[in-house]
């Protein structure tokens, strides 16, 4: 590949970049509009939610049936919809999104959802970087000025680098902190769930001592 066409992939991939940015500052707007206000739920096709525990498997005639199936139950933090045979799949705990056929809806939170465009996002911005560098890294230079403005252009390509790589660790703060508050309420309705069952077994053992009770004065 000679200078030229160098030079107009670079500057293809810084365009590219900046494109992608624009995106990616706009979903972490929106995350901070969202992130102690909004528990709605939106669905993404060509997803689907792994991970937790499969709380009902029903049917909806479409997904936002599904979706309003899982926001009426308050232990479902996802739900899994696929328009073929129609089933609804509702979820608790923590859920990742995986990428599969455009028949599968994932039904997630909102701040899910976005924390995870993030994460794709920042995943693709270090690919295009990376891109850059390796482009920049392979120009040759006529003379100590171009040389000069090498050494500038990969100074700035490494600074982003760092920028990128201390965002990215701070996305998966926010996905752990989203899935601990999910695990946490898993935890409280398991808990729930714990004293029910207990309470119902000591009216069952209460009526069963009552019962032998009654018999013994009867019989006496």
């Amino acid at each position: 590949m000679n200078q030229q066409s160098s030079l107009l992939e670079i500057e293809a991939l810084e365009n590219e970049f900046n494109l992608i940015m624009m995106e990616y500052e706009q979903a972490y707007q929106n995350y901070l509009n969202i992130k102690n206000s909004d528990s709605s739920y939106n669905y993404i096709q060509s997803r689907i939610l792994i991970g937790g525990t499969d709380i009902l498997d029903s049917s909806s005639s479409d997904v936002t049936g599904c979706m309003t199936l899982c926001s009426n139950n308050t232990s479902c933090t996802g739900a899994n919809y696929n328009t073929n045979n129609k089933s609804c799949i509702l979820k608790s705990g923590v859920l990742t999104a995986s990428i599969t056929h455009d028949t599968n809806y994932a039904i997630i939170t909102q701040i899910s959802q976005i924390t995870n465009v993030l994460r794709e996002l920042s995943q693709q911005l270090n690919n295009v970087l990376n891109a850059l560098t390796e482009r920049v890294n392979g120009l040759i230079p006529k003379d100590e000025y171009e040389q000069e403005q090498k050494n500038i252009e990969i100074e700035k390509l490494y600074i982003k680098s760092q920028m990128l790589n201390y965002d990215k660790k701070q996305i998966e703060i926010m996905i752990n902190e989203n899935n601990e508050l999910n695990n946490q309420y898993d935890i409280s309705a398991l808990n729930v769930k714990r004293y029910n069952f207990n309470f119902i077994l000591w009216v069952i053992l209460a009526i069963v001592i009552l019962i032998v009770g009654i018999k013994f004065v009867v019989y006496s």
